[in-house]
């Protein structure tokens, strides 16, 4: 359990922290289309054989407060999120927990991940003038051994172009 926890909450960084296409859209947050009602509206999104879902529960500022993912190999999670200035913390299912710091464009210049000291990831974001992702330092402690992985990006007409990733000595680059 604490593993499908792990991986949901990964999941759930790496869908925040990378999003690599341009999309003039996405600079604007989600809005709750009747900010006055809490948790008034619920996005359905079809997964895997049209058997899994994922609905957002907004608070009354319009922000996501929760949201619930369910697929069919495994169980039903709910991340519930809080905001404290620029600061989010999110959790799963009251266990792991990610802290965002937010920069003044609303960017997270840092991510920590704490899962019930078990393990402790960090990640640190530098975006350019446009907002892009330009570079990414994570850092991973797991049962006493920490890993570091670097990672730059290019981008061409507003896509990524261009990922290199060093990591254990070793680099890559995605083209």
């Amino acid at each position: 359990m604490k593993t499908k926890q792990l991986l949901l909450i990964l999941a759930t960084t790496s869908a925040l922290v990378f999003s690599c296409k341009k999309d003039d859209e996405s600079k604007t947050p989600i809005q709750n289309p009747n900010p006055n009602q809490s948790n008034s509206c619920s996005l359905s999104t079809s997964m895997e054989n049209d058997t899994g879902f994922t609905a957002f529960f907004y608070n009354t500022n319009g922000s996501i407060a929760r949201f619930v993912e369910k697929n069919p190999s495994a169980d039903t999670s709910t991340i519930e999120l809080a905001y404290d200035g620029k600061i989010v913390t999110a959790s799963v299912n009251g266990n792991a927990l990610n802290t965002y710091y937010l920069n003044s464009k609303g960017y997270a210049d840092s991510i920590i991940l704490d899962f019930q000291g078990f393990i402790r990831m960090g990640t640190y974001n530098t975006y350019d003038a446009n907002g892009y992702l330009v570079s990414q330092n994570e850092s991973i402690e797991f049962l006493g051994t920490n890993i570091t992985t670097a990672r730059t990006y290019v981008y061409t007409n507003g896509n990524v172009s261009k990922m290199t990733e060093e990591s254990d000595g070793k680099t890559t680059v995605t083209t």
